[in-house]
């Protein structure tokens, strides 16, 4: 695997994982998967230890989610980090295309968050049992509006599974292209000209997943204190965005992230 290093050390690796990469293995997805890349590239030091748990993984991202991840190289940096993780010293901020115009320039989404009864692949909200969910907290602040989508910025405060996905979903406005919450159909379909609708079936076509990409990273290094790594844009996510310009602000920036 041909992996993208952001910057790797004695102690830690920064990763900018690709969408369609799966992070560890499981059932189904035994090989191929991120860390089974990280692994073979470990493997040519002598101190490599093959019992470190998960081979190093700090935090995780689904599978079509693109941008930073953290691995340990070593037992002592995984702890360290971890307990960091765990602490919610580990600040990481993602941007996203949701469908719809978030009224709130920035906000909070809370809730206990758990498996959809109706679909074992999907996480929600719970309204009841919050004994069965865990409690989820993500801040989001609007980077720009474009007609009937919203490109955004979130950081978490928890770090569920599919937390940013399913809050989204839970204030209807569920991610660009995102199969599993159903953003990858058109809304507002009887409101949109045709051509509108052919501009948003092409913008779907260009996403390798849903458009959500976990562009910044910061942290305290074992040994050189704080760092932060910032990921770049995706060719693909970029593109949507430039099209969205194009299409109903003429090329007017965006505002700063």
């Amino acid at each position: 695997m041909n992996l993208n290093i952001v910057h790797e050390d004695e102690d830690v690796i920064v990763i900018n994982k690709p969408s369609g990469i799966v992070v560890h293995p499981g059932y189904g997805n035994k090989k191929g998967t991120l860390i089974n890349g990280v692994k073979y590239h470990l493997e040519k030091y002598s101190n490599y230890n093959e019992n470190l748990y998960r081979c190093g993984l700090i935090h995780r991202l689904d599978k079509y989610t693109s941008g930073l991840l953290i691995f340990a190289k070593n037992e002592l940096s995984q702890k360290y980090l971890l307990k960091q993780f765990h602490k919610k010293i580990i600040k990481r901020k993602y941007i996203a295309l949701a469908w719809g115009d978030i009224n709130e320039k920035k906000g909070i989404i809370n809730g206990f968050i758990g498996r959809d009864l109706n679909n074992r692949k999907r996480m929600m909200i719970l309204k009841e049992n919050k004994q069965k969910g865990k409690f989820s907290v993500t801040h989001y602040k609007v980077i720009k509006r474009f007609q009937y989508i919203t490109y955004i910025s979130c950081e978490l405060e928890t770090g569920r599974t599919h937390q940013i996905r399913a809050h989204l979903k839970y204030i209807g406005h569920p991610l660009f292209n995102d199969s599993t919450y159903g953003g990858n159909r058109i809304f507002f379909k009887k409101k949109l000209s045709k051509n509108n609708i052919d501009f948003f079936h092409k913008c779907l076509k260009i996403l390798q997943g849903q458009a959500l990409h976990a562009i910044s990273i910061s942290f305290i290094h074992p040994k050189k204190g704080s760092c932060n790594f910032y990921s770049p844009i995706p060719k693909d996510f970029e593109t949507v965005l430039n099209k969205c310009k194009n299409q109903f602000y003429n090329n007017v920036p965006c505002n700063n992230i």
